[in-house]
């Protein structure tokens, strides 16, 4: 594998991970009812994994056409989110339609980033 694949690789990883975190961080805050320092903690945390995650996703878009970048980003963004942070970490049921929803957005997706 070329070191321009593995570069790819790894920056999408971490937009992605960077993403989850962040969303995850910004949800934690506002569960901190009255908590203002822990409420402040997780929007730190929220606000840096979210710029990391721009400075991963730019660098990307360095190394893949930018219909690629944002199609995988976004979308694999939002299939973690809602897999790792609402039902994994929050423990939030995701219902048979939203399951259905992840897969059409992967299908989709993949129909974006199909190259000639």
């Amino acid at each position: 594998m070329s070191k321009r694949y593995i570069a790819i690789f790894i920056s999408f990883i971490l937009c992605i991970i960077f993403t989850v975190v962040s969303n995850v961080s910004f949800k934690l805050s506002v569960q901190e009812k009255g908590d203002l320092k822990n409420f402040i903690f997780w929007q730190i945390v929220g606000n840096l994994t979210g710029f990391l995650s721009v400075i991963a996703y730019t660098y990307l878009l360095t190394l893949v056409p930018f219909y690629i970048g944002y199609a995988l980003t976004t979308a694999f963004g939002q299939i973690f989110v809602q897999v790792f942070g609402s039902k994994w970490f929050f423990k939030e049921e995701i219902s048979f339609s939203q399951w259905i929803g992840i897969i059409l957005i992967i299908i989709g997706t993949l129909f974006l980033v199909k190259t000639k």
